[in-house]
């Protein structure tokens, strides 16, 4: 519970989401949780780590959520890991030595020249280029970007950007599924209750010994069990 409030927290100083837009945030990670290979916890993760520096960088909420799940898909590592990564790339991508090294291909990182093109903009462009690119000038760029310890994130990146537009698309029109989700787990909950409720009516209205009587015990520990689960689920989320 703690880490979601200050997951929550920390996404809405960074993009400046208002608190009545604070559902917005967990729709993103659930919808995004249920569609592709990331949990939302580790989704959570990755974007408290790095919302700072993607906002500098001219990223949407949405759009960090559509990079940091296509990375996950490609690695597989921990939302930490990823938003770590993610953050030191943001920030190098601007840099003199980087932005000489795509100045080279014909790629610039102003947009004007007051201005920073996107990260998410660079990253098109550059996607679109790099299987043209020569084995040196695509070395080139990954270590002025990156540097050897996050190269293998910044060629997923690169490799997996479309999925990344796929998820920022599906971030962008996810509406509603974090209340499903805790719908759906409250459903299944109160079934539960009915069924063990109406075994403790009949226990003590017409009691049958101690095999009824465990049965019905059992059957209030999963509910207690579901309650928990659901309450989880939801704080995480």
């Amino acid at each position: 519970q703690k880490d979601a409030v200050e997951f929550l927290t920390a996404t809405m100083n960074a993009f400046n989401i208002p608190a009545s837009d604070s559902m917005k945030i967990m729709d993103v990670t659930t919808n995004l949780a249920n569609k592709y290979a990331i949990n939302a916890n580790e989704l959570a993760a990755g974007i408290q780590r790095s919302a700072f520096a993607a906002k500098a960088a001219g990223l949407s909420f949405e759009e960090l959520a559509g990079l940091i799940t296509a990375v996950s898909e490609a690695t597989r590592m921990s939302g930490e890991h990823i938003g770590v990564a993610l953050r030191t790339i943001m920030l190098n991508i601007r840099n003199e030595d980087s932005a000489k090294a795509l100045a080279d291909i014909g790629i610039s990182v102003l947009d004007n020249e007051r201005h920073y093109k996107s990260f998410m903009t660079i990253l098109a462009e550059l996607s679109v280029q790099w299987k043209d690119l020569s084995d040196v000038e695509q070395q080139n760029i990954m270590m002025k970007g990156a540097g050897i310890r996050r190269s293998n994130e910044f060629l997923a990146l690169i490799e997996k950007f479309p999925l990344a537009l796929k998820a920022t698309a599906e971030a962008f029109t996810s509406e509603q599924s974090a209340i499903q989700a805790a719908n759906k787990n409250m459903q299944s909950l109160q079934s539960q209750i009915n069924v063990t409720k109406a075994k403790w009516d009949a226990l003590f209205t017409n009691p049958k010994g101690d095999t009824e009587f465990y049965r019905a015990l059992q059957d209030l520990v999963k509910t207690a069990q579901t309650l928990l689960d659901a309450l989880s689920q939801s704080g995480s989320a």
